[in-house]
């Protein structure tokens, strides 16, 4: 009895108690068993030696070095031989350069972050670039006086050792955005391409309808709209259907 009223007299042990017993009954295990295995639980090491992040450092020196003369190729040997994104990172690359010119491009940091496997590892890197774009300066700024342009961001980049000692690119985010950030500028040209092509083929057929429609028949005409669409319907609209038309139109006027 003494220990009933003592219990009621604790309320707070009282919670503790029944979360304990709920917790049980789920399934789910007690805090401080949690707190042991997330104890045991061994993280992975960023381990990279002082030797390792010089190799590093160099093989981002490179990039730096292609980057500012605009070299997709330079840029590419510095990745993983038979790296099957090699070809799609080329591309990018050179639609990047098409499409920019890269004036600085400074390594600010390497952070190492994470040990993949054996000879895989991943480190933060903070990148500072300056670059002109081509296609906001067009033919109206000469390159000189063209606006430069900003960026700095860290990415993550996966770096891989070789058997030499020295280390290759293995991919980043950073190559999937290039070529592409400043890509929309093709969106314009390729709508305007549309249109143009689409009218092109509503000419056609608007041709094509006067061409079955004109009384008389014309086999020739009508052979030359369908079998030869552009020249065909160019020819019929200037030698038969205008000149149709201002017959009309004097007609119509006439008192």
């Amino acid at each position: 009895m003494d220990f009933g009223f003592w219990i009621l007299e604790k309320p707070q042990f009282c919670r503790s108690l029944c979360a304990l017993a709920l917790a049980l009954a789920c399934g789910a295990p007690p805090a401080f068993a949690a707190a042991e295995k997330k104890g045991e639980r061994t993280l992975a090491a960023p381990s990279l030696s002082t030797e390792d992040l010089k190799a590093v450092q160099e093989l981002f020196e490179r990039l730096s070095s292609a980057f500012r003369a605009n070299d997709a190729t330079a840029c590419v040997q510095l990745f993983v031989a038979g790296l099957p994104e090699r070809e799609r990172i080329r591309r990018g690359l050179e639609r990047e350069f098409e499409q920019s010119r890269y004036l600085a491009f400074e390594v600010a940091e390497i952070r190492p972050d994470d040990k993949l496997s054996e000879k895989v590892h991943s480190v933060e890197v903070r990148l500072r670039c300056e670059f002109v774009d081509r296609s906001r300066a067009g033919a109206r700024k000469p390159p000189q006086n063209a606006e430069t342009l900003k960026d700095s961001n860290t990415y993550t980049f996966v770096v891989q050792k070789l058997d030499d000692g020295s280390f290759a690119l293995g991919g980043s985010q950073f190559f999937d955005a290039l070529g592409l950030h400043r890509g929309l500028g093709g969106v314009p040209r390729a709508l305007v391409a549309a249109l143009a092509l689409s009218a092109l083929l509503a000419f056609w057929v608007w041709m094509g309808l006067e061409s079955f429609r004109a009384r008389p028949r014309s086999h020739f005409w009508r052979a030359g709209v369908v079998f030869v669409p552009l020249l065909g319907a160019g020819a019929y609209f200037l030698w038969v259907y205008l000149p149709r038309r201002r017959r009309e139109l004097g007609s119509s006027q006439a008192p």
